[in-house]
C-alpha cells in the first residue's frame, strides 16, 4: 500500500470499505462514527488512515485530523482480526493490537 499515492489509497479503501460493509452500514452498525474520527495505523506497511461516517457513506480523510481514536498494530494481526482467525480481545490483552483515545 505505501507504494501507491495516499490519494489512491484513501480512494481504494473507502470503495473497499463500503462494499465490504454495505449491508451492516444499512443496518445502522456504524452510526456512532458519524462525526467522529478513527486512525487506523499499520506500523510494518506505513499506513495511516483517519476514517468516519456521514450519511452512510464511509469517509477517509486526505489530512491528519484530531481522532477520537487511534488503533495500532501490525499488518498480520490486522489481516488475522479482519479474517477472525483471532478475536479483538486476545490481540489487545496481548498488546499485538493497541488502542487508545486521543481526548
Amino acid at each position: 500500500m505505501r507504494l501507491l499515492p495516499k490519494s489512491l489509497q484513501h480512494v481504494a479503501l473507502q470503495r473497499i470499505l463500503q462494499k465490504s460493509f454495505q449491508e451492516t452500514i444499512e443496518e445502522g452498525t456504524f452510526d456512532y462514527l458519524e462525526g467522529k474520527w478513527v486512525r487506523i495505523v499499520i506500523d510494518d506497511a506505513g499506513v495511516d488512515w483517519f476514517l468516519s461516517m456521514c450519511d452512510e457513506k464511509v469517509i477517509v480523510a486526505n489530512c491528519d485530523l484530531a481522532a477520537d481514536v487511534t488503533i495500532q498494530g501490525n499488518s498480520r494481526d490486522f489481516i488475522l482480526l479482519a479474517s477472525r482467525k483471532q478475536d479483538s480481545d486476545t490481540l489487545f490483552f496481548q498488546r499485538r493490537i493497541i488502542t487508545f483515545c486521543n481526548q
